[in-house]
């Protein structure tokens, strides 16, 4: 029997791990599938809040520690029985040059943001694997492809995200299990913060982005559920770009864009 277009788009009943779930767009990711009907497993080193009774377990986790991704596996597999979906969105960046940028700081950053993100593909994905049957969405960044002052070690641990997601794509794609990546572009999150609070940084952003703003973290849900239902079963390690047009507007500024809007003929 063919899906219904609500079926396609479901994520009822299916068992979500997201990290980094405590806030920003993890907070909203998990927000959300709860919302739809899915359990969630919430992993983050702070505090997670969001309730969802017996549908969703929080386990504090620093996904940088092997010990602390494996408890985060066991545990949720002990609580729900499988893992369906895999959102690896635990992040940290740095704002530093890359004269100053130190060996430990750049270790960190690849801990977190890939090593780790590795680790759970690989944990959960023998869950998967084993079933035939599986989604993972790892959440890069647009700074994956754009340079950006600064961002050195981030840029080039979300560079290695999106191309791990390909590669785990040709490999566990014969296997049922669906690898993917979304690109975000400056979402309201506190992970970019510092960037969101500089009046100077934003005008330079913001001049670039064809959307003229930047976008709450609600607004990566549609993506996110698309990436984790049935409607993406013949997608396989594709980079989704969510950034309002800021990566295909290149070099354009605000006032180049404005005197071209002039004509509307």
């Amino acid at each position: 029997m063919a899906l219904t277009e609500m079926d396609l788009f479901s994520v009822a009943g299916k068992v979500a791990i997201v990290t980094g779930a405590s806030r920003g767009l993890g907070r909203a990711i998990s927000s959300g599938f709860l919302a739809a009907g899915g359990s969630v497993v919430g992993a983050a080193r702070t505090e997670w809040d969001i309730p969802g009774a017996d549908r969703a377990l929080f386990v504090k986790t620093d996904v940088s520690k092997p010990d602390n991704v494996d408890r985060l596996v066991s545990q949720a597999l002990a609580r729900f029985g499988r893992i369906d979906i895999l959102v690896n969105n635990a992040g940290v960046e740095e704002d530093v040059p890359a004269s100053d940028l130190t060996l430990d700081r750049f270790d960190e950053t690849m801990a977190v943001n890939l090593r780790g993100a590795f680790h759970l593909c690989r944990e959960a994905g023998r869950d998967m694997l084993q079933r035939g049957s599986g989604k993972i969405i790892n959440i890069a960044s647009v700074l994956g492809f754009v340079a950006y002052p600064g961002a050195l070690a981030y840029s080039a641990s979300k560079a290695a995200l999106i191309q791990m997601t390909r590669t785990l794509a040709v490999e566990w794609g014969p296997k049922g299990v669906n690898v993917n990546c979304i690109a975000p572009g400056f979402f309201n999150t506190e992970l970019v913060r510092e960037y969101l609070d500089d009046p100077e940084q934003m005008s330079f952003i913001l001049a670039r982005n064809p959307s003229g703003r930047t976008a709450e973290p609600e607004e990566i849900l549609g993506t996110v559920q698309y990436l984790a239902s049935a409607a993406s079963d013949y997608v396989h390690g594709a980079l989704l770009v969510v950034d309002g047009g800021e990566s295909v507007a290149g070099g354009y500024t605000k006032a180049i864009l404005d005197d071209i809007g002039q004509d509307t003929r």
